[in-house]
């Protein structure tokens, strides 16, 4: 299943590379043997400009691909472009 998420990744004029993290869910920050987190890395902006293909084309051009699958539950989703703030301590206050 995994194999078929990068595949349709990596057929996205928009992308540069595909990273999986098996076992990393990244929606709950935790280690689960039956979960996978894919990251799709983007060509560099300049490339991708003149395609027209910023992130939000990127995700409506793989989204109903990915949604085809039939044995996983599989999306994708925007992170902000500075990965520091991608997750937040809890506040202990």
């Amino acid at each position: 299943m995994v194999t078929q998420v990068e595949d349709i990744l990596r057929a996205n004029p928009g992308v540069e590379a595909v990273t999986t993290l098996g076992g990393l869910d990244r929606l709950t920050s935790t280690i689960n043997s039956n979960v996978s987190t894919v990251i799709a890395l983007l060509k560099p902006w300049d490339e991708r400009d003149a395609m027209h293909l910023d992130q939000q084309a990127i995700l409506r051009a793989v989204q109903p691909k990915l949604a085809q699958l039939q044995s996983a539950v599989v999306f994708g989703f925007g992170l902000p472009a500075d990965p520091r703030t991608w997750a937040r301590p809890a506040d202990s206050s």
